[in-house]
């Protein structure tokens, strides 16, 4: 007999920090978007599983890691030296992280043109707020 995923590991962290289970879920499958999204990286992109050149190879990986952060930041709603993310910027985020995770060039460049725009404004915005 088959029975559905019940993620029993979060109700036991829900009972543990006295939370609610399905709030705690939702946390966690925001927190793990990314590790759903990485398999199907690899199909895409087959210089990730070294099938190609060391360069590009390595070229690959380090977008690969960049868009992962930035599609982790954007659905978390949180980027390690912006703060708090709002829903503009994390979708922005989100759509440049996938843009650049294909091994296309020119969705390389729109993602990144994406992510360095969204990042612009940020910093320029966080400036303006703090003074």
């Amino acid at each position: 007999m088959h029975h559905p995923p019940v993620a029993m590991a979060v109700f036991v962290a829900a009972a543990i920090g006295k939370t609610d289970p399905m709030k705690t879920g939702l946390h966690a499958v925001r927190l793990a978007i990314v590790t759903y999204f990485i398999p199907f990286f690899f199909v895409y992109n087959p210089a990730l599983v070294f099938q190609d050149q060391p360069l590009k190879s390595l070229y690959a990986f380090v977008l690969a890691l960049l868009g992962i952060v930035f599609i982790s930041g954007g659905m978390e709603g949180y980027l390690w030296l912006y703060g708090k993310l709002k829903l503009w910027a994390r979708l922005l985020l989100i759509a440049g992280g996938f843009l650049i995770v294909f091994p296309e060039t020119y969705t390389d460049l729109i993602g990144a043109a994406l992510i360095l725009l969204t990042l612009i404004v940020l910093k320029v915005k966080g400036k303006t707020a703090a003074a």
